[in-house]
């Protein structure tokens, strides 16, 4: 865990990149704007450069990363609808030969930003930001929304469906919520074993305006139960 924080950006930015930028032009502010060398005072030098060192890196820090104290956390959970909510279930086996069958998903999302970032967010073009969901290979499930109005916040694609949460949350409240309802059926005779739904971001807008925490991957398996033809005999 903390060779991984090492490597975090954040880490990376407040340990490392910001302390030598506010070094590097506090040398520029005394070699150019003001030299305070000249006081030969070693104690009125030492807290010049101490102040000046922490007020350049405040600046750069609060200049650099915004994005870490205003990029709010969204959560989504994925399961099988009408299933328990302590114990949900989180996968949904299809057989071939019962093409009729389809699988009910629940996509509940979770968004608390801050005044900020809620602010932030509504100036933005909703539907540039959000998550999605993809299974491969293409057009192995036929997909349609359960509800009428999750249409106008989603698209449904062959290998996936996209999410827009924030046309549908109402930022005005501190703690956000929505919920979606899929219907997915097999849409081709393509054998796969299994494939996984997950939440991901829809694109590096969305990568930086928010994180993202999937409680649950949704697996669907498939199994072929259709009798198989037998050899023709030989002789």
């Amino acid at each position: 865990m903390k060779l991984r924080e090492i490597f975090k950006l954040k880490s990376l930015l407040g340990s490392s990149i910001v302390p030598l930028l506010a070094f590097l032009l506090l040398g520029y502010i005394q070699r150019h704007v003001y030299d305070w060398s000249q006081l030969h005072n070693n104690g009125y030098e030492r807290g010049i450069e101490i102040a000046g060192y922490l007020s350049v890196y405040v600046v750069l820090y609060m200049v650099s990363v915004p994005l870490f104290w205003l990029r709010p956390q969204l959560k989504a959970k994925i399961y099988k609808e009408g299933s328990a909510q302590a114990q949900p279930e989180i996968s949904q086996v299809f057989d071939l030969a019962h093409r009729e069958r389809v699988a009910d998903v629940t996509v509940e999302l979770e968004f608390t930003p801050n005044f900020i970032a809620r602010n932030f967010i509504e100036r933005l073009d909703k539907q540039a930001v959000g998550i999605k969901f993809q299974w491969n290979p293409s057009k192995l499930f036929s997909c349609s929304s359960r509800y009428e109005g999750d249409k106008e916040f989603s698209i449904i694609l062959d290998n996936g469906v996209h999410l827009f949460p924030f046309e549908k949350m109402n930022l005005s409240d501190s703690e956000s919520y929505v919920k979606y309802s899929f219907r997915f059926a097999l849409g081709t005779t393509e054998v796969v074993q299994r494939t996984k739904l997950k939440a991901k971001h829809l694109n590096w807008k969305s990568r930086v305006l928010f994180g993202l925490h999937c409680e649950t991957e949704f697996l669907f398996e498939i199994k072929d139960s259709r009798p198989q033809s037998l050899p023709p005999s030989v002789g």
